[in-house]
């Protein structure tokens, strides 16, 4: 009865506070989304750095990264550049904005799918995931359901050199925090084998 009440009360808290957002719109001109942030698979790490010297070094046993925060138009990210054998085979952007009004995560991700449709055509996999059907009639909520964690939205790309794209959002809860977490991966296909 308890978590029925506090679902209730959250209820009643997000539905006083969620405004619908005007949607952002970029055109294509503006919005190139660049492979790799202007890399190649089989780039070095030296490569890399030259382009973006804000990046600093990391590693585990396997592999080797470079992760700092590179500006996409007017997203702020946090990029990760994975490396094997000092060859580029992955990298990630973790979109960095937050929202009060939730609903703006669901716009920035269709904003992002439909730059990544213009330029490498509809994507294979295109789903909005729910385990919770409750908000589901209700697109003014579905931030709600985002936060709740709901609802979770993915979309891939298979391209012709077997580079695949990864675009998701979803809800994940770090240190008892709950955050939204908006995220484009780039993976070549040594990533695809190294990973399993």
């Amino acid at each position: 009865m308890n978590d029925l009440f506090m679902l209730f009360v959250l209820f009643l808290f997000v539905s006083c506070n969620q405004k619908k957002s005007e949607p952002r719109t970029i055109n294509k001109s503006e919005f190139e989304f660049s492979d790799l942030h202007n890399f190649r698979w089989k780039s070095s790490k030296i490569s890399v750095l030259a382009n973006e010297p804000s990046l600093f070094y990391t590693r585990d046993t396997i592999f080797e990264y470079l992760k700092g925060s590179i500006e996409i138009v007017d997203f702020d990210t946090d990029a990760v550049f994975q490396f094997k054998n000092d060859t580029l085979i992955q990298s990630q952007y973790i979109f960095k904005k937050i929202y009060y009004y939730t609903t703006q995560y669901i716009s920035d991700y269709e904003l992002i799918k439909n730059a990544l449709k213009n330029k490498y055509g509809a994507p294979v996999i295109d789903n909005y995931n729910w385990t919770n059907s409750l908000f589901r009639s209700y697109p003014d909520y579905w931030g709600v359901s985002l936060t709740l964690g709901h609802l979770a939205c993915e979309s891939a790309w298979k391209l012709e050199d077997s580079t695949r794209i990864y675009l998701m959002l979803h809800r994940v809860i770090n240190n008892n925090t709950i955050e939204i977490e908006h995220s484009v991966k780039f993976a070549s296909s040594a990533s695809i084998v190294s990973s399993g």
